[in-house]
């Protein structure tokens, strides 16, 4: 079995996706976790902020004035209003028999009865329980940063020197050390962005009521 996580491939409405994927496969099992388009664009673009300096405003962000250079590549976001609804609606008629859609709000509140619906769909034997779930959250958007230090690890040529002088477990135990760190400063972070906060989610939400609407039975 082979498994695959491609966020960019959903973003990127230009590429085909949902029709290479099942002209490849048409047994494939897909998975989408479905969160309010709004939320997700507002940490999306949070996220990509905490590592380049060179994001615009958010509304330019929404409008599709952004691109993202990863690996070389240009990624842009222009997922417009509908944009989103109907690349689910893609994947959920493509792949009708073998899909399995699942909440965000769900998997953030339920995270061990989301695995095991994961489980239940690929076939796979029961493995998670209660003692050894992993719920602390990595490399969230709203966790402190240094944009400096994460432009540094995320430099394809350090990647592979850390690769080779540091175990993969220290790397892992490194990174989460970090991440914890960062978290303890969120709560502090986002209180001190409130205000302008609820009033970017405002932004994403009137630029996305019609994809929420469409897929409110999936949130």
């Amino acid at each position: 079995m082979a498994i695959d996580t491609e966020t960019l491939a959903f973003v990127n409405k230009d590429l085909p996706t949902p029709q290479r994927l099942h002209a490849f496969n048409k047994d494939a099992k897909i998975i989408l976790c479905v969160r309010d388009p709004g939320d997700w664009a507002l940490s999306l673009y949070r996220q990509i902020s905490t590592f380049d300096g060179a994001v615009p405003s958010f509304e330019e962000f929404l409008s599709g004035k952004y691109t993202l250079i990863e690996d070389s590549r240009g990624l842009p976001f222009n997922m417009c209003s509908g944009d989103i609804a109907k690349r689910v609606e893609e994947y959920k008629t493509l792949f009708a028999e073998s899909i399995l859609i699942l909440k965000f709000s769900d998997v953030t509140k339920y995270p061990l009865e989301a695995l095991r619906k994961i489980e239940n769909h690929l076939g796979l034997d029961c493995y998670y329980n209660d003692e050894n779930i992993f719920t602390d959250k990595i490399n969230s958007s709203d966790r402190s940063h240094s944009k400096i230090l994460n432009k540094i690890l995320r430099n394809e040529f350090m990647i592979k020197i850390i690769k080779f002088l540091v175990p993969r477990k220290g790397v892992l135990y490194i990174r989460l050390a970090f991440d914890r760190i960062s978290a303890g400063f969120s709560e502090v972070k986002n209180n001190h962005e409130g205000d302008c906060l609820h009033s970017l989610r405002d932004i994403a939400s009137k630029y996305y009521k019609y994809d929420i609407e469409r897929l409110s039975d999936y949130m």
